[in-house]
């Protein structure tokens, strides 16, 4: 596929994004249908434009699709983003970083899900309590900008509405070209 004069190389392909490597460079598109999708789906991508300058928070540019209109085929947000490094033990401060976010967020999940009784539509509906009750046990755990940005993430993901999940996951933890932890997909909707 080629975009802006540019062979892109499909990275992977998710519910709602598909993403793009410029060949040969850092760059990475993201392309998100707009079309018969919920308009939650663009809302991490969005919220990440809005937070730039945090360390842990990825790189996220919207780009103005008018002028491709006629390239593409359907109605998409596009997004320009940066290739991150796998997390890997080779960087121990992310790794551990990356260890607490999960152990913390395992047990506030698994804390609601014992406390409404595995009721899917109680847990989401109390999606932001736990994130909140998280990031509170997290502020005592980590760096405290990690925790600022994962903080930030929750305030700005709140004004999408309360329904909305964070995922510390391998996939969606990586490495900047600092070694620091980056935070490229922790936000869901539901």
């Amino acid at each position: 596929m080629y975009f802006n004069q540019h062979k892109l190389i499909l990275l992977g392909q998710g519910k709602f994004t598909r993403a793009y490597r410029i060949e040969n460079s850092d760059i990475v598109y993201l392309f998100t249908r707009t079309d018969n999708a919920i308009s939650a789906n663009n809302c991490t991508k969005e919220i990440y434009t809005w937070l730039q300058g945090y360390t842990h928070i990825p790189y996220m540019q919207r780009v103005d699709t008018e002028k491709y209109i006629h390239s593409l085929h359907g109605n998409y947000n596009i997004y320009e983003s940066r290739f991150y490094q796998q997390l890997t033990t080779a960087y121990p401060i992310a790794w551990e970083q990356a260890k607490v976010l999960r152990a913390v967020y395992t047990k506030h999940l698994t804390l609601h899900e014992e406390k409404y009784n595995y009721n899917f539509h109680a847990i989401i509906n109390n999606a932001y309590q736990i994130a909140e009750n998280m990031a509170y046990e997290l502020e005592q755990l980590i760096d405290p900008v990690l925790y600022d940005a994962i903080y930030q993430l929750i305030v700005w993901s709140s004004n999408y509405g309360q329904n909305f999940f964070m995922e510390f996951n391998r996939r969606n933890l990586k490495i900047d070209s600092d070694g620091n932890l980056i935070l490229l997909d922790v936000v869901y909707f539901r």
